[in-house]
């Protein structure tokens, strides 16, 4: 019974000590750090339909344009992110579905400044539902290709770091980008900022990804 229980009071230690390890693994693999940081632009981005994007369906449709402008942007993920993503794996390899994404999050955010009619938003916010319901699953499929299998769980909760901390600065800054423009009476300068900060997230993307293994590398590596 003492044996059993010696082994039993040293589990949780072990465990502990095996997550940290996995931890300071995601933390020292310096192409998942570069990978994270990149993706923090984005999630800035997406953050901005609960924000600017609703900020400006309010300024040109008045206060019930956010109903249409959620169910375009629900609708539009539940009719197309599976096909759409099953038709971009087969025919894109993930780095290119990935950079081509946030493209067209951050030049549909860009093209919201210029909008001078609700439809017009509408039209917008479509191209920008396209990007955003492709970048997280492929996020999640480039990071399984950096993770060793056994340290897969801290891999995946280190690169939620970006959603994080992009989403906070997404959530304090969209709004107060609108009244800056507001107050300068350059209404579409938060907009240009915004496209501006998704292309340099691009370029980043670029380099961070340039040692990511592809899908046959990766299964190459899994069955070594």
């Amino acid at each position: 019974m003492l044996a059993d229980s010696a082994v039993t009071t040293e589990h949780p230690a072990a465990g502990r000590e095996r997550g940290l390890d996995g931890l300071r693994a995601a933390v020292t693999d310096p192409r998942l750090v570069r990978f994270t940081l990149a993706l923090i632009g984005y999630f800035l981005l997406s953050t901005q339909l609960n924000v600017a994007v609703t900020l400006r369906a309010v300024e040109l449709g008045g206060t019930g344009a956010t109903g249409p402008l959620y169910a375009l942007n629900a609708g539009l993920a539940v009719l197309l992110q599976y096909p759409l993503l099953r038709w971009t794996s087969a025919h894109w390899p993930a780095r290119t579905v990935l950079t081509v994404a946030v493209s067209l999050t951050a030049v549909s955010l860009g093209l919201m400044g210029f909008a001078q009619t609700f439809t017009a938003l509408l039209a917008c916010a479509a191209l920008y539902s396209l990007g955003t319901m492709l970048v997280f699953p492929t996020q999640q499929t480039l990071v399984s290709r950096l993770a060793p299998p056994a340290l897969a769980g801290s891999y995946f909760g280190f690169s939620s770091l970006s959603l994080g901390v992009g989403g906070a600065l997404g959530n304090l800054l969209g709004g107060s980008l609108v009244d800056f423009g507001q107050a300068l009476g350059h209404p579409q300068l938060p907009w240009l900022l915004l496209m501006v900060t998704g292309l340099l997230t691009v370029i980043a993307l670029r380099w961070a990804l340039r040692d990511v293994p592809t899908a046959e590398q990766a299964a190459q590596s899994a069955n070594e």
